[in-house]
Protein backbone atom coordinates (compact mmCIF):
# COMPACT_ATOMS: atom_id res chain seq x y z
CA UNK A 1 0.00 0.00 0.00
CA UNK A 2 1.62 3.13 -0.94
CA UNK A 3 1.33 6.62 0.84
CA UNK A 4 -1.48 9.17 0.26
CA UNK A 5 1.70 11.73 0.59
CA UNK A 6 4.43 12.70 -1.76
CA UNK A 7 7.74 13.12 -0.06
CA UNK A 8 9.81 16.20 -1.21
CA UNK A 9 11.86 13.64 -3.49
CA UNK A 10 9.00 12.17 -4.98
CA UNK A 11 6.89 14.88 -5.96
CA UNK A 12 10.40 16.60 -8.03
CA UNK A 13 10.26 13.28 -9.55
CA UNK A 14 6.99 13.58 -10.12
CA UNK A 15 6.44 17.03 -11.73
CA UNK A 16 10.09 16.86 -13.08
CA UNK A 17 11.54 19.90 -11.28
CA UNK A 18 14.66 19.60 -9.04
CA UNK A 19 13.88 18.59 -5.30
CA UNK A 20 15.46 22.38 -5.04
CA UNK A 21 12.74 23.74 -6.86
CA UNK A 22 10.25 22.02 -4.82
CA UNK A 23 11.67 23.24 -1.37
CA UNK A 24 12.03 27.07 -2.75
CA UNK A 25 7.73 26.25 -3.40
CA UNK A 26 6.74 24.19 -0.99
CA UNK A 27 4.94 27.10 0.79
CA UNK A 28 2.65 27.69 -1.71
CA UNK A 29 2.37 24.32 -3.12
CA UNK A 30 -1.30 23.31 -2.95
CA UNK A 31 -1.72 20.37 -0.61
CA UNK A 32 1.44 21.12 1.43
CA UNK A 33 1.57 19.75 5.10
CA UNK A 34 4.69 20.21 7.13
CA UNK A 35 5.39 17.39 9.38
CA UNK A 36 7.58 17.86 12.00
CA UNK A 37 10.77 19.80 10.27
CA UNK A 38 9.33 17.39 7.29
CA UNK A 39 6.92 18.85 4.13
CA UNK A 40 4.81 16.22 2.81
CA UNK A 41 2.28 16.52 -0.44
CA UNK A 42 -0.99 15.10 -0.48
CA UNK A 43 -1.05 13.06 -3.19
CA UNK A 44 -4.65 13.48 -4.41
CA UNK A 45 -4.70 17.08 -4.75
CA UNK A 46 -1.06 17.08 -6.26
CA UNK A 47 -2.57 14.34 -9.01
CA UNK A 48 -6.10 15.98 -9.14
CA UNK A 49 -4.33 19.83 -10.44
CA UNK A 50 -1.76 17.74 -12.77
CA UNK A 51 -4.62 16.19 -14.78
CA UNK A 52 -6.16 18.97 -15.18
CA UNK A 53 -3.15 20.80 -16.57
CA UNK A 54 -2.94 23.45 -13.24
CA UNK A 55 -0.09 24.78 -11.77
CA UNK A 56 0.60 23.30 -8.35
CA UNK A 57 1.08 26.54 -6.88
CA UNK A 58 -1.50 28.81 -5.45
CA UNK A 59 -1.97 31.98 -7.18
CA UNK A 60 -0.16 31.03 -10.69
Amino acid sequence: MSSSYYTTRELAIKVGFSVRWVIKWRHLIVGAQRVGRLWRFDRAIIDRRLAAKKDIRNGF
